[in-house]
């Protein structure tokens, strides 16, 4: 009985202890829903647990496994820094200087703004080896041994390279969307053996993160977009076409892709330069073909990612509007106008969105019964901080803000 009893405690201690990971750009499948909780209102004096330089600026969103966070910062040298910090205290647990060399980018672009992704085992990092001008990609342990490294080749483009890669099934998917060579290849996670590569069109420059879902057959599939191709389904196994839908955009593609489902069905959303938005309805068994079910223009987003929960969609637009629509109606319900740039993608944290500005606000949204800016947040940034376009990070009752050259950790 005595036993019974304390097997009983146990279980009903777990979920107390459980630790969720946040293991690539947006967490997971890309949505940015965190379940997590969070005090009623933050403040930097009373809630920030811990704060560190990371000695190097960047826009690399924080990544975490357990109790480490991994992230990236760019030395004074131009080299990249990777950082992996405990989750608890914001101490250094070890760190790797990777010798890239300075390399031109855009302005608001740098060279450590490509976001890690995880396994349970390892982290994968893609960089842009600026003396080599090649695309390299690094496997290391979550100690700091490096696993496996490859060169995938050049970059062509006026704003530099940037990739967010996701795993599954013991692969690593990495898009390489650029106007020179482009492809999209998978490598073994463990031995960094390249599994299958597809080449694609290369006119265009595309960003978006890459989204793997399974069809309605049974097999999963990465989607990819991009102004060369379209619209690229490519099977997970193999990398062999799924389906395609070529000319859907006409301006570079930056949003991390997720899936939505309404009434049994399956879509994709996307958005080219800000100009128009897109939405994809995903082949089924009824409608075999991929189409496009919405498409509206001067409502879509450049840099930040949509985000949506139960029937409603979500769009920042850079300028700081955000405007709720539904999804099947196609309708829009709110909006309301945070008068702030906005280059980060929102998260959800319950029922309320956090969004980042680029000059060091944090605004919470309450979406229900509507659209309601309940607070705002100044975060006060470093001096250096040019900008502040990562993602933030809620996980484990912690909100990771990335802000230029300082990580910090609100609880």
């Amino acid at each position: 009985m005595l036993k019974l009893l304390s097997i009983l405690l146990i279980l009903s201690l777990l979920p107390i202890y459980a630790q969720e990971n946040w293991t690539r750009f947006r967490g997971k499948d890309g949505r940015g829903l965190s379940s997590t909780s969070l005090p009623e209102k933050l403040s930097i004096d009373k809630n920030r647990l811990w704060s560190v330089d990371l000695k190097g600026k960047g826009s690399s969103s924080p990544v975490i496994w357990g109790e480490k966070l991994f992230i990236t910062a760019k030395t004074t040298n131009g080299n990249i820094r990777l950082i992996c910090l405990s989750t608890e205290t914001g101490k250094e647990l070890w760190s790797e200087e990777l010798d890239s060399g300075d390399y031109h980018t855009h302005k608001y672009n740098n060279s450590a703004a490509s976001t890690l992704c995880l396994t349970e085992d390892a982290l994968f990092l893609p960089w842009f080896h600026g003396g080599q001008n090649k695309v390299m990609f690094s496997a290391f342990t979550h100690d700091g041994k490096k696993l496996w490294e490859k060169k995938l080749g050049g970059f062509e483009s006026q704003h530099g390279f940037t990739a967010n890669p996701v795993t599954e099934d013991n692969l690593v998917i990495i898009p390489v969307l650029n106007k020179a060579k482009s492809f999209i290849s998978a490598f073994d996670t463990k031995t960094g053996k390249e599994v299958w590569k597809h080449t694609v069109e290369s006119s265009f420059v595309s960003y978006s993160t890459p989204l793997i879902r399974t069809d309605y057959t049974g097999k999963k599939e990465v989607i990819v977009t991009s102004p060369a191709f379209g619209t690229l389904s490519i099977y997970l196994s193999n990398g062999k076409k799924n389906w395609h839908l070529p000319k859907t955009f006409s301006s570079r593609t930056v949003n991390s892709h997720f899936e939505v489902q309404i009434d049994g069905k399956n879509f994709i959303c996307a958005s080219q330069k800000g100009k128009e938005f897109f939405a994809i309805e995903l082949p089924s068994k009824a409608n075999p073909e991929p189409k496009v079910f919405w498409n509206k223009r001067k409502i879509g987003s450049y840099v930040p990612s949509f985000i949506e929960k139960e029937g409603l969609l979500y769009i920042i637009q850079d300028n700081g509007a955000l405007t709720s629509y539904d999804f099947k109606e196609k309708t829009r319900v709110a909006q309301i106008k945070l008068g702030a740039d906005v280059y980060s993608s929102p998260v959800f944290v319950k029922d309320q969105l956090y969004i980042m500005s680029r000059f060091g606000k944090l605004f919470i949204v309450d979406t229900k019964p509507s659209l309601k800016l309940k607070y705002s947040l100044d975060l006060n940034p470093p001096e250096n901080a040019d900008w502040l376009d990562a993602t933030p990070t809620p996980v484990n009752n912690k909100l990771y803000l990335r802000l230029g050259s300082r990580l910090d950790c609100l609880k």
